[in-house]
């Protein structure tokens, strides 16, 4: 993709009317390495050719709501993602981090968040696979989701580092990347046509993605709108991956010819 140890996915939200072989077939056609599931339970199948596109990661709607029935139900529904994960060899499953209210103790509900995760975690675990919590909506910054994780480490939960949330945030990948550093598992690109035509991916986090040697994928999101077409979004997947290969491409260094040597003084 864009460095030689990391790998290019897109978000399944580019064309939700495509089945699962059909975007791992448009991603084997623009040159991708995978591609990230978003959808619910029933999408998730191993149907995918051995030496084809991977599955990068499964973005689930599964949520923590500080509701103790609710939640076992949550937990339950994560625990059949889990093991779904595994047999399709999906290296991570991305879900949102807590919602907090705007009178409740934030680092109560982050402690909350994690005590209901962390059981679900030993099960990810084992099964080779690891729980990457977004950073939104509520803990954007990067700042309080590492505190966040502090509360109850656990080798199977990671950071799902959405960059335009943290833009939405006020916070540069200059503070955030370092600060995760190797926590990071999953990276999410906001693909946007902007007015000014500018749809290039957050350069600014692929470079300090490369100076932590970050090796996993980096996933370009694009919200198809209701009246997207296959081929606009073939388009739109096809300039983010050589926006970002160009992002990251080392400067060309332009060789001047050497200086002319001086003619011999007259006799």
């Amino acid at each position: 993709m864009t460095h030689a140890s990391m790998k290019s996915s897109f978000s399944t939200v580019a064309c939700p009317s495509s089945d699962l072989p059909a975007a791992l077939g448009l991603a084997a056609e623009l040159g991708y390495d995978g591609v990230e599931i978003f959808a619910g339970m029933d999408r998730v199948t191993c149907e995918r050719p051995a030496d084809g596109p991977a599955i990068a990661a499964i973005a689930t709607m599964v949520a923590f709501s500080g509701q103790s029935d609710r939640d076992a139900q949550a937990a339950q529904r994560l625990a059949l993602l889990i093991r779904r994960s595994a047999e399709c060899g999906c290296p991570c499953i991305a879900l949102d981090g807590p919602t907090i209210q705007r009178k409740q103790d934030r680092a109560a509900v982050c402690g909350s968040f994690m005590d209901w995760l962390y059981p679900v975690a030993d099960l990810a675990a084992e099964a080779g696979v690891v729980l990457a919590i977004r950073n939104a909506p509520s803990v954007s910054r990067s700042g309080e989701l590492w505190t966040m994780l502090e509360m109850r480490p656990h080798r199977a939960i990671g950071v799902c580092w959405d960059s335009h949330s943290a833009q939405q945030a006020g916070e540069s990948s200059v503070i955030a990347v370092p600060t995760l550093n190797s926590r990071i598992v999953h990276v999410q690109l906001r693909v946007a046509a902007l007015r000014s035509g500018d749809r290039s991916p957050d350069a600014q986090i692929l470079h300090r993605l490369r100076g932590i040697g970050y090796g996993g994928f980096v996933s370009h999101v694009w919200f198809a709108p209701a009246d997207g077409t296959i081929d606009q979004c073939r388009e739109m997947l096809r300039e983010a991956l050589a926006q970002s290969k160009a992002a990251l491409a080392p400067p060309v260094v332009e060789k001047k010819p050497p200086a002319a040597k001086p003619a011999p003084a007259a006799a």
